[in-house]
């Protein structure tokens, strides 16, 4: 029988909880309950790890307790949530997790949510599941269901609502997956859909050399989710073919990674191809949500609600020397691949954003900061030509054998 751990945070009344905890018995599963309220500990909910505990965990004892602002409950909540969560996990207790809530509750429980990995079934039944989710399932897997109506209380809606909810995670926590599929390592590839054929022939060729590909949509959350992964050693090497982030973050788009994208495969000594994909642009939405310092840039409607701006000579330049900076930290073999002819569709000739002088900026300043160590092979071809995307595989998978030798890469 799977353990589901129920997060019961804050607003629902405990009739509520016991309500789901019913619907989790009746799919077959048992409910454990934490009781992370902030008002005080609640016997009602019947919780088989007390608020307390949780306190406790967090490094916080009882005396103290009542003095503690709510920001710092709220903080001492979720980080003993996160031992509890990992504990359990950790012991093999628990199949999946689940949680019902409001605003500060759904706030409280994804941020105890996002510590699991990746696969590990996680549902958030939220009142604010219909809006701007990203601060709350950020890069991780999270399942989010639109309460539609109030979480305090029981009634027609909701009932169905936790029911579906309840059968969502316990069926995920029942799958099993049957995976004899051994590759040689696993590849990091970055994509954007003006990238996409290049993207679309390295996989094939990388999946022909027997490795597994995991594409990540270069639209911010996705490089997030690549660096992640990077670090938590799941991934053996990157083609990261489309940076299109980095300059969302130096000029001010809506799909920027944070600062320190395109470093965790540096920090990690893994082997990376990287490559300017996309970098002819920065992203926006709709065409009147751009901010009005850019007016008199050139435009290109993608679609109603993309909006895609040509990068100037003089922000290329900056990308250059900031992509530089970046792979001169490379702690293992890292190589640029410079397609000149075009960073995306947009951007050869005859295009919308063709305009050499900005790509030969890029190029000239990453020329003159990039490391003697990090070679820069010059391919006469666009990004989408299929050479590329051979070129870049073949270079890759050299890095990757002569780091690795032949044989299957070794998991951490």
């Amino acid at each position: 029988m799977a353990r589901i751990l129920i997060l019961a945070p804050l607003e629902p009344k405990h009739d509520v909880y016991a309500y789901l905890k019913a619907c989790l018995i009746a799919e077959g599963c048992s409910p454990v309950l934490v009781d992370l309220s902030l008002e005080a500990e609640t016997p009602e909910l019947n919780a088989d790890i007390r608020r307390d505990e949780v306190l406790r965990l967090a490094g916080w004892d009882h005396p103290y307790v009542e003095r503690m602002s709510r920001t710092d409950l709220l903080t001492a909540l979720v980080s003993g949530g996160q031992v509890i969560v990992q504990r359990e996990l950790s012991a093999g207790r628990i199949g999946g997790i689940i949680a019902v809530g409001g605003g500060s509750a759904t706030s409280v429980a994804t941020d105890i949510m996002r510590c699991l990995p990746f696969g590990f079934p996680k549902v958030m039944v939220s009142s604010v599941a219909s809006g701007d989710t990203r601060p709350y399932v950020g890069i991780k897997d999270i399942v989010m269901f639109n309460a539609v109506t109030d979480v305090h209380g029981l009634n027609k809606i909701s009932r169905r609502v936790m029911a579906n909810a309840a059968a969502a995670v316990c069926s995920m926590a029942k799958v099993t997956l049957a995976d004899d599929y051994q590759p040689k390592g696993i590849i990091g590839l970055s994509i954007f859909s003006v990238t996409m054929p290049c993207a679309s022939r390295a996989r094939t060729l990388l999946e022909e050399a027997g490795y597994e590909v995991i594409g990540f949509f270069a639209g911010g959350m996705g490089g997030r989710a690549m660096e992640s992964l990077l670090r938590e050693g799941l991934i053996d090497g990157v083609f990261d073919l489309t940076t299109t982030e980095l300059a969302d973050e130096l000029v001010g788009g809506i799909m920027g990674a944070g600062p320190d994208r395109l470093e965790a495969a540096g920090e990690r000594g893994i082997p990376q191809v990287v490559a300017p994909g996309a970098l002819d642009m920065v992203n926006f939405g709709a065409f009147n949500t751009i901010p009005v310092q850019f007016e008199g840039r050139r435009f290109y409607r993608h679609h109603p609600h993309a909006t895609l701006m040509r990068t100037s000579p003089e922000e290329n330049a900056r990308l250059g020397e900031w992509i530089a900076r970046k792979l001169n930290q490379a702690r293992g073999p890292a190589v640029f691949l410079w397609p000149e002819r075009g960073f995306s569709r947009l951007s050869i000739e005859g295009q919308p954003f063709y305009n050499p002088l900005a790509d030969r900026a890029f190029f000239e300043a990453l020329s003159a900061h990039l490391s003697p160590k990090v070679p820069i092979l010059r391919v006469d071809t666009d990004i989408n030509d299929h050479r590329f995307a051979e070129i870049a595989v073949d270079t890759l998978l050299e890095m990757m054998e002569e780091q690795h030798g032949r044989g299957v890469i070794p998991r951490p």
